[in-house]
C-alpha cells in the first residue's frame, strides 16, 4: 500500500511526502535529481540516505512536485510501469519535507497535504 515515505522509480525516483490516508487518498509526489550549479538545495541528499537509489550528491526537485491519487499510484506500481523501492527512512524524509516546506520552488497549493 502506498503511503506517506513510499518510493517508486519511472525515470526518477520519486518520494510520497504527504499521507493520504490523512487526505482522502491524495497525496504529494517529489522526485529527486542530480544536483547541478543551479539547483535548488533546500534539502540535498546523499548516497547514505538511500543507497539502493542515490550515488552522487542529489537534490528533492521541488518544482516538479505534483498532486496525486493513492489509488493511481498503486494502479501503476502493480501494472510494472514503475517499480516500487524501499520506503524512505523516517529521518530522511523529515529533511524532505522541512525542505518542501522551505523552498521557494515548491506550489504553495501541496503545502496544506504536509
Amino acid at each position: 500500500m502506498v503511503k506517506l515515505g513510499s518510493t517508486f522509480q519511472s525515470n526518477h525516483l520519486y518520494v510520497v511526502i504527504s499521507d493520504p490516508a490523512k487526505h482522502a487518498g491524495k497525496c504529494v509526489l517529489v522526485n529527486l535529481t542530480t544536483q547541478r550549479a543551479k539547483s535548488d538545495t533546500s534539502c540535498v541528499l546523499a548516497p547514505a540516505d538511500f543507497p539502493s537509489f542515490i550515488h552522487c550528491a542529489t537534490v528533492v526537485n521541488y518544482g516538479d512536485a505534483l498532486p496525486a491519487e493513492q489509488v493511481n499510484i498503486e494502479k501503476i506500481i502493480k501494472s510494472g510501469q514503475v517499480r516500487s523501492h524501499p520506503d524512505m527512512a523516517a529521518e530522511v524524509l523529515k529533511r524532505i519535507i522541512e525542505g518542501a516546506l522551505r523552498s521557494p520552488a515548491f506550489p504553495t497549493g501541496l503545502k496544506k497535504y504536509l
